[in-house]
């Protein structure tokens, strides 16, 4: 019998944008002070930055053209770019489903969104870190279903199915400041992830 060969569900682009990009997208944002849980911990903070979409949408949209048939799909909405922001002292959160929520013990869709999109604008490191602005110490994107995790590189970009079977979270922001984007998109038929269609797991998709 014949053991099928290994297809990733996550598309992985290193170099996606550049170091100068991403630099460039973390100084327009203008961080000040984040968001903040009643225990006073900074928590996720997001905005939108319009000139740096509209920067970035071209590549994005050639990307897309190879995306699509490696997944089998077609665009139909792509959402704003969320940017998002995770100051030091961020104490991690509850891995979430970017296209659902958990009520009455199952996870529910509760939005069009079939696939999701990471572009890290931040590196995380192991040990020490020199720029405080472009790197952080923790910041790790962690999938628990696949027992998988991806330590941010700024210019990387991660897209997988939006699903629950793709909960995920970053970890603790020990020091300096991770940065990404996030994107949504809906395809013109619902996708339905079919763990059969990907053979293997993360020792053999990377």
């Amino acid at each position: 019998m014949t053991q099928k060969q290994s297809k990733s569900p996550f598309i992985l682009v290193e170099d996606f944008l550049s170091l100068e990009q991403c630099e460039d997208i973390v100084l327009s944002m203008k961080h000040s002070i984040p968001d903040r849980n009643r225990e006073n911990y900074p928590i996720k903070t997001f905005k939108t930055n319009a000139l740096a979409e509209i920067r970035i949408m071209p590549e994005f949209d050639d990307f897309l053209d190879r995306a699509e048939p490696y997944y089998g799909f077609k665009t139909q909405a792509i959402s704003p770019f969320m940017f998002e922001w995770y100051a030091e002292g961020f104490q991690g959160d509850s891995p979430k489903a970017d296209n659902g929520i958990y009520t009455n013990g199952k996870w529910v869709k509760s939005g069009n969104v079939d696939f999701a999109v990471i572009i890290f604008l931040s590196t995380a490191k192991d040990t020490s870190i020199s720029d405080t602005l472009m790197e952080c110490f923790g910041g790790k994107l962690e999938f628990l279903n696949h027992n998988l995790t991806i330590k941010p590189k700024a210019g990387t970009m991660l897209m997988f199915p939006a699903n629950s079977h793709f909960l995920n979270t970053f970890t603790e922001v020990g020091l300096g400041n991770l940065n990404c984007i996030r994107i949504h998109l809906a395809a013109t038929t619902p996708y339905e992830y079919k763990m059969e269609n990907f053979p293997g797991d993360y020792r053999t998709w990377f």
